[in-house]
């Protein structure tokens, strides 16, 4: 009977000194190189560039002044550009107001800015609707803000 405990005894003796060997072995330390290049940061956050299907056309009839509503219609793409027609309603000749260009994104990957028209051209972006933001790229308040949306037009129905 004392054979078994002494081959016990020596195999917990090896395997304790194996996993000190391996322990003592792994606990190198490292240190930074000055000149190593800085690593990216991987931003796995999901925001509407990245996880939304945003290309496509957008309409609708917003709030206006002195007429009866500004019909908005904004074509986006994946290349980041844009068309834009604007044409306000019951003003006798309903003249159509295009404009065109890049668009850029918001540095949160939410909001865009048309580039080459200076009013109404920061939208926040949403599945399959875009929101009219005033000039700061803030969300406008009151009493109409519900009515600053354009929805996306589904051109296989």
């Amino acid at each position: 009977m004392n054979k078994v405990y002494f081959w016990l005894f020596l195999v917990l003796i090896i395997t304790i000194a194996i996993f000190l060997a391996f322990w003592i072995t792994g606990r190198e330390e490292v240190t930074p190189v000055d000149d190593a290049p800085p690593q990216e940061f991987y931003n796995d956050q999901h925001n509407a560039r990245n996880a939304l299907d945003y290309a496509g056309t957008y309409n609708g009839i917003l709030p206006c002044a002195d007429c009866e509503g500004i019909l908005t219609i904004i074509e986006l793409t994946y290349e980041g550009t844009y068309q834009k027609n604007v044409i306000y309603l019951g003003k006798g000749e309903e003249e159509v107001y295009e404009s065109h260009g890049n668009f850029v994104w918001s540095e949160d990957g939410n909001k865009i800015t048309l580039q080459g028209t200076e009013w109404a051209n920061k939208y926040f972006v949403s599945e399959n609707y875009l929101v009219q933001l005033d000039n700061d790229g803030n969300k406008i308040t009151g009493d109409l803000a519900d009515k600053y949306v354009l929805r996306k037009v589904n051109l296989e129905e």
